[in-house]
């Protein structure tokens, strides 16, 4: 069929179309419409939530104490530390993983945060007969009484805020075996979600 002719069956059908329309008082366009309206809305349902399951909006959410708190935002990544955006309180930063990320001693809208391993702060090393607290300053283990460690377990130090917390939830910050310091340096990548747990002692 030629180019004409099929532009001609198309005029032709339209012009039958409006005269049919006309003589049933629109009633015919109305049927239509309500048709594909009915037709389309489950098309439409589906395209919605296919939107929503595949949303790239998707908030991180962590509760402890019962407290629901949304992620940090990160904004770039350095070899020592991350800087995050919006930090409003003091604390620990935990990861959706529960790994130690680092410490929060700062606030503001652009504040970089120290991997632990790079930073200063007390620990409390678990060994089979007794407890001890010593330093660990840029990954280096100090202990602050003349004793000698031979094996043991080495946490955030529980006299810090939320350190017991963090030993209940099992998070080690390395060990000692043989009198060598193990530390737990892990990787943090875009995938990683971080999460602040306010320093309850600053903030009363």
């Amino acid at each position: 069929m030629k180019k004409v002719e099929i532009l001609m069956l198309s005029f032709l059908l339209l012009i039958f179309i409006f005269i049919f329309n006309y003589m049933f008082e629109d009633k015919v366009l109305e049927s239509v419409n309500v048709f594909f309206e009915k037709t389309s809305y489950p098309f439409f349902l589906l395209r919605k939530g296919l939107n929503t399951l595949f949303d790239d909006d998707v908030k991180y959410k962590m509760v402890y104490f019962g407290i629901e708190k949304d992620e940090l935002v990160p904004l770039s990544f350095s070899e020592k530390g991350i800087y995050f955006f919006g930090v409003d309180a003091t604390g620990v930063i935990l990861t959706n993983d529960k790994r130690l990320f680092g410490i929060v001693n700062t606030t503001g809208n652009f504040v970089f945060v120290k991997k632990w391993w790079y930073d200063k702060f007390e620990v409390t090393v678990v060994t089979d007969k007794f407890e001890i607290e010593a330093l660990l300053d840029n990954g280096n283990l100090e202990f602050f009484d003349s004793v000698e460690v031979k094996n043991g377990n080495i946490y955030y130090s529980k006299y810090l805020p939320y350190g017991v917390y963090l030993h209940n939830l099992g998070v080690r910050l390395g060990y000692i075996k043989d009198g060598k310091v193990y530390l737990n340096l892990t990787n943090f990548n875009l995938n990683t979600h971080f999460f602040l747990l306010e320093d309850y002692i600053r903030r009363r």
